[in-house]
């Protein structure tokens, strides 16, 4: 954890913005190719009637809410609303955004189709790093085996450069709240915060825990009301201007 964060501080606080969309340049493209790989490996296992019914057993209810957890976290393009600031033609950013969701929305209704094809509906549902563990099922030949720990660390790269942009929207966006111009010395509040706030989580529990909140209080008042209001509000001004 002190690695990843240290790693964190090191791109945010000497690269900014610029270091951070250099590094996702080269890791999405990389991650996207894991996945497509981990796939054809692992197609000899999977088991299309794992998919069956698709309907019959759940109802739409079920598979709505089960599609909420997933869909929580795709609203990342909210931090572009930081983030546009700095791009060089901004009336890029809507469809860049949507291109990005779109292919993030593939990647994962894939992942969650082979995962359902070689462990089942059952058993996938009781997993909560599906994913992972699908990859260690990876065998060719009893050959190509154990290569978990590959793919996990291909995906570190993906957590650091997300983790990085995050870091930097806080740091900037406080910088910008506070008046205070140098936000890269908000790092080294803010890192220490998040720090603690790791070690004090006491167990999965605690995650689980959090997910619930996410979804019913911070995504809705974050990513629903907020933007909603922001949004009511500039266009009153509009017609306030024209009027």
């Amino acid at each position: 954890m002190l690695l990843l964060l240290g790693l964190m501080i090191y791109l945010t606080y000497t690269a900014g913005i610029t270091g951070i969309g250099r590094l996702s340049e080269f890791v999405g493209p990389v991650i996207m190719i894991t996945l497509v790989v981990s796939f054809i490996l692992n197609i000899v296992n999977a088991d299309w009637h794992n998919l069956l019914p698709v309907y019959a057993d759940s109802e739409w209810k079920n598979i709505l809410t089960g599609s909420l957890g997933p869909a929580f976290w795709f609203p990342g393009p909210f931090t572009l609303l930081v983030v546009i600031a700095f791009m060089h033609n901004p009336k890029k950013a809507l469809s860049k955004s949507m291109l990005g969701v779109g292919i993030t929305i593939f990647m994962v209704f894939a992942s969650t189709l082979m995962v359902l094809m070689v462990f089942g509906p059952d058993l996938a549902a009781k997993i909560r790093f599906s994913y992972f563990l699908y990859v260690r099922t990876i065998n060719i030949l009893n050959f190509i085996q154990n290569i978990d720990i590959f793919f996990m660390f291909i995906c570190i790269f993906g957590v650091t450069a997300q983790l990085s942009l995050y870091l930097f929207v806080a740091s900037y966006e406080l910088g910008q709240w506070l008046n205070n111009k140098n936000w890269r010395r908000i790092i080294l509040y803010i890192a220490p915060a998040i720090f603690i706030m790791a070690v004090l989580i006491p167990d999965e529990t605690a995650i689980t825990a959090y997910d619930k909140f996410w979804s019913s209080v911070i995504f809705p008042v974050c990513g629903i009301g907020i933007p909603l209001l922001l949004w009511i509000i500039s266009i009153v001004k509009k017609k306030t201007v024209h009027a």
